[in-house]
This record gives C-alpha cells, sequence and structure tokens, in this order.
C-alpha cells in the first residue's frame, strides 16, 4: 500500500508497505507469519514477521513517540494485542486475513505519521528495526505468549528493549526465546524450596478430637465444679 499524491505533488511518504499474505509454519504448534514486502526508491524486499512482532512495535513507539504520534494529526488504528479466540481459530483464513488487514493499516499510519528513510536508516529506531531488510525472518521463531517488554525486561533481566533493539543479529522473536531460555536455566540452579508434607487426612470412621476453644472450655470447667461436683458428692454420701 501507499499514499498516492495529487498530480505535480511531492510524494506523501518515503517507503511503503504492503502485506502480501500469511503463512502458517511450525509442525507441533503452529503460528502464522505475515509476508511484507518494502519499497522505497524503487528499491523492494521481503520480511515475514509475527503479530508478536507487531505488539512490540506498538509498544515502543507509544513509549517512544507517543507525543509525534499524537501531534501528527493521523489517526492511529486500535491495536488488539490478543484474539479471544480457540487454538485451531486463531488460523482460520479468515482471521488470518482480518489481521494481515489490520497490520497493513497500522502500519501505513505509522509511516504517515512518523516521517522514515530505511535507506537513508533515518526516523524511529522501533520502525526502522520491524522494516529492516537484515532482520527478514525475525517473525519466523516462536514468540513468548506474555508482554514481550516485561518478559524480557523483568523476567530475563535485560536491560529494556532498547538494549533488545540493539542486537546486531536475529530478530525480536529470537531474542525474547534467547532471553527466556537464559532466564529458566538461572532458575534451574536456584535450590529447590523444601518439601512440606501433606496434612494426613482422617481415617474413616474415626473421630479426631479438635481442641475446645478457650472460652467453651472455660465455661465446661465452670459447669462441672458448680453441677457435677454437688451431684457426685451426694450420690458418694448414699453409697455409704
Amino acid at each position: 500500500f501507499g499514499l498516492v499524491p495529487p498530480s505535480g505533488s511531492p510524494p506523501v511518504m518515503a517507503c511503503s508497505v504492503l502485506v502480501e499474505g500469511h503463512d502458517v509454519a511450525g509442525e507441533a504448534r503452529p503460528y502464522a507469519v505475515y509476508r511484507l514486502l518494502v519499497v522505497e526508491d524503487g528499491r523492494e524486499w521481503r520480511i515475514r514477521r509475527r503479530w508478536n512482532d507487531l505488539r512490540i512495535l506498538v509498544a515502543d513507539l507509544n513509549e517512544k513517540h507517543g507525543k509525534e504520534l499524537r501531534e501528527s494529526g493521523v489517526t492511529i488504528p486500535k491495536f488488539s494485542s490478543h484474539g479471544f479466540r480457540l487454538a485451531h481459530q486463531m488460523l482460520e483464513l479468515k482471521f488470518l486475513n482480518s489481521r494481515a488487514a489490520a497490520m497493513q493499516s497500522l502500519l501505513h499510519a505509522y509511516i504517515s505519521a512518523l516521517p522514515i528513510s530505511l535507506l537513508s536508516s533515518t526516523g524511529p529506531e522501533p520502525l526502522l528495526c520491524f522494516l529492516s531488510a537484515d532482520l527478514p525472518d525475525a517473525g519466523v521463531q516462536p514468540t513468548p505468549a506474555a508482554t514481550p517488554r516485561a518478559t524480557v525486561s523483568a523476567a530475563a533481566g535485560w536491560g529494556g528493549v532498547d538494549e533488545l533493539l540493539s542486537i546486531p543479529e536475529g530478530g525480536l522473536a529470537q531474542a525474547a526465546t534467547r532471553a527466556l531460555s537464559e532466564r529458566s536455566d538461572d532458575d534451574a540452579r536456584l535450590p529447590s524450596p523444601p518439601k512440606v508434607a501433606p496434612p494426613t487426612a482422617p481415617v474413616k470412621g474415626v473421630l479426631v478430637a479438635e481442641a475446645a476453644p478457650a472460652p467453651a472450655l472455660a465455661i465446661w470447667l465452670i459447669w462441672s465444679a458448680v453441677v457435677l461436683v454437688p451431684v457426685l458428692a451426694l450420690a458418694a454420701r448414699q453409697m455409704l
């Protein structure tokens, strides 16, 4: 897609992006990958991204370039990070087509609102990283289902998205997956918590005595002293 300027006017944007389609990858745990065509100044390249990669982009742009987006006057479509559907429904053709259209609309809005040129490496860094030809297959590896920012910075102990974007090789998905793997290795080296024996269930047919509350015990002792003791004493005298 791309904006078509009126005749005689300069181009509205330096580059354009077209979401060409989608594929289903992975055998044990299938997931969707979206194919993107990026064009700038007569040059073009193709990249593949997952929905989680787009979610990282949205979070980064909102955090680092939120003011620019608001002041641009461009309406940014609402982004839905999750689809409330069953696992097999996430790969239905209609659903994937709707996500591809949503991805295209969102990228169109971002490129319209934020001046960017990939050939000269100018523009918002998160958008440059997302559309980079140096990371053609960043979306082909499974990515965590949790929020990527929290997963990378909190769970893995990284310095945040800035450090993630500075990785020279591999993609956003590979970085997040590697961070989770490293954290899992650290957790495996921690000492195991002490095991606590489960409470023993009472045996059927056997009464289990429970400690009486303090007020009830006091009342029972007073009642014994006032009633039982005189009765027992009277019975003892009658037996003599």
